[in-house]
């Protein structure tokens, strides 16, 4: 192993994506997809009376693992972490359900799962985890918590934000930009028509 920088091997191509293609992580499917085309029928008054579709089978490339999407906020805040916050916040990551804003962190598995002697250390990283607000305890539960999507998510928040809207009486809003920027609140914001 080397130590220093410049005894390190270098590329003159990314030498993993060898690695990309043998963990068949990349797959294919075809799929059918109807597309306008510039011909069109008129009627004698030089109306537009229809258009013709033409489909077509075309081959889609997909990444099919499961991804955790932490904006750049969130690295910000992991960057805050000391060594137990972080192993707690990895389990959590693996352990975090597609879509899902809640997880358990369980005590013993935990312990277990990190070699741990004591309760202690695993305690201390979720309390710390809580006070970075990466995390959030759930009123009488002993190990589930929410997350914050804000920092990371594993999935699409679109779904979960509109039915958190419908649950607490807020209505949906048509969002622009600098509403975003203006950091308003959705409760005040003008229904969807």
């Amino acid at each position: 192993m080397t130590k220093k920088l410049s005894e390190c091997q270098s590329f003159n191509s990314n030498p993993f994506m060898a690695n990309v293609r043998e963990s068949n992580i990349i797959q294919s499917k075809d799929q059918k997809i109807s597309l306008p085309t510039s011909l069109s029928i008129s009627d004698n008054s030089g109306k537009h009376v229809s258009q013709a579709f033409i489909r077509k089978n075309i081959r889609k490339f997909s990444d099919v693992r499961d991804f955790i999407r932490i904006p750049p906020e969130g690295f910000r805040v992991m960057a805050t972490l000391e060594k137990t916050e972080l192993k707690i916040l990895c389990y959590i990551f693996e352990n975090l359900i597609y879509g899902e804003l809640k997880v358990e962190i369980p005590i013993e598995p935990v312990k277990t799962y990190y070699s741990y002697v004591s309760r202690n250390p695993i305690y201390s990283g979720i309390v710390g985890l809580i006070n970075k607000g990466l995390i959030a305890k759930i009123e009488n539960e002993k190990s589930l918590y929410y997350i914050n999507p804000l920092y990371f998510y594993k999935g699409t928040i679109i779904k979960e934000f509109f039915e958190f809207l419908e649950k607490n009486s807020l209505r949906k809003i048509s969002l622009k930009n600098d509403d975003l920027e203006n950091n308003l609140d959705f409760s005040q914001q003008k229904e969807i028509v």
